[in-house]
Order: structure tokens, then sequence, then C-alpha cells
């Protein structure tokens, strides 16, 4: 999300991406990297769940 001038046209969601923030026509917004350790998904009609787990990423020693 680092480049500068970046969109994307999604519709109702246009944006811009610049210097680490979505921009649109209503203001902007933060943007962060959100990594998942467990998901839950869900079955859509029938009853059926399960979940997935993720490995703990590694992190940076500075």
């Amino acid at each position: 999300m680092s480049r500068r001038g970046s969109s994307s046209d999604h519709g109702d969601w246009d944006f811009a991406v610049d210097d680490g923030l979505f921009h649109h026509q209503g203001g902007a917004a933060i943007v962060l990297k959100v990594t998942p350790t467990k998901v839950l998904p869900f079955a859509k009609g029938e009853f059926a769940q399960t979940r997935y787990r993720f490995a703990a990423p590694k992190r940076n020693s500075r």
C-alpha cells in the first residue's frame, strides 16, 4: 500500500492510495495490514462450520 497514486475502481467504493491512506471523496482512512491467526468460515444454507488456524507470523528483531 505504499505506492503513491494507485487507484482502484470498485463501483461504490472508489479510492486512491497515497501515503498509507485510502482517499475517497468523503475523506481519508488509515490503511492497516492485519495478519489472521484464525478464520471461522460458515456455510450458507445448510448448517456447517469449520476453523482454520495459521502459524503465528515471525517477528523481526531489530
